[in-house]
């Protein structure tokens, strides 16, 4: 492999040449972005999306209808590869293959200094997300510093891994996915 064909090096030349950050916002990216759901409520946090990913044709013409921007729907390797630079990173947990959506998040990861990682999904079972941030935990891609936890209730599942908050994640008094993508700011 040459030296322009590593996209590594192709995605951080590209990021260089654009500008980031003009806002001062937090930068997001919505991953498995659906209807949109996470894109709202980081915007309603204050955040910006960044970048949007759905594997499905037919939700990323309701995503650009809705919010203006056209959600990329190609495949995984491709998809880090045009992604700009973000903070956060937002995936939501449905009904595809975790292994993939894993490999998914590990290409995102690669080369890039994220605050965290939040996995969010609706009717998960405690034991599924647990499992879930326990494999994240895991990967290699992960540099030392990471922290994080997992959050169930009746609603809303999550899994966040955070590397801008020492020993602990601070979970807020009111766990919702607005107020813990606020926690990141």
């Amino acid at each position: 492999m040459t030296f322009v064909d590593n996209p590594e090096v192709r995605r951080t030349v590209r990021n260089l040449l654009s500008p980031q950050r003009a806002s001062g916002k937090l930068r997001c990216a919505d991953l498995y972005c659906g209807d949109g759901f996470a894109t709202r409520v980081a915007r309603a946090a204050g955040a910006e999306v960044a970048y949007a990913y759905t594997p499905d044709a037919g939700e990323a013409e309701r995503y650009l209808e809705q919010y203006g921007q056209e959600p990329f729907a190609g495949n995984i390797s491709d998809s880090s590869e045009v992604a700009p630079e973000f903070d956060l990173l937002l995936v939501q947990v449905g009904n595809w293959d975790t292994q993939v959506m894993i490999r998914h998040v590990r290409l995102l990861m690669q080369g890039r200094g994220l605050a965290g990682v939040v996995f969010w999904g609706k009717g998960l079972s405690n034991s599924y997300i647990t499992d879930l941030w326990y494999t994240v935990a895991r990967i290699p891609e992960l540099p030392e510093g990471f922290t994080g936890g997992t959050f169930h209730d009746d609603d809303l599942s999550l899994a966040v891994v955070s590397n801008t908050h020492g020993d602990s994640f601070p979970w807020p008094d009111v766990v919702t996915l607005e107020t813990v993508i606020a926690a990141f700011e």
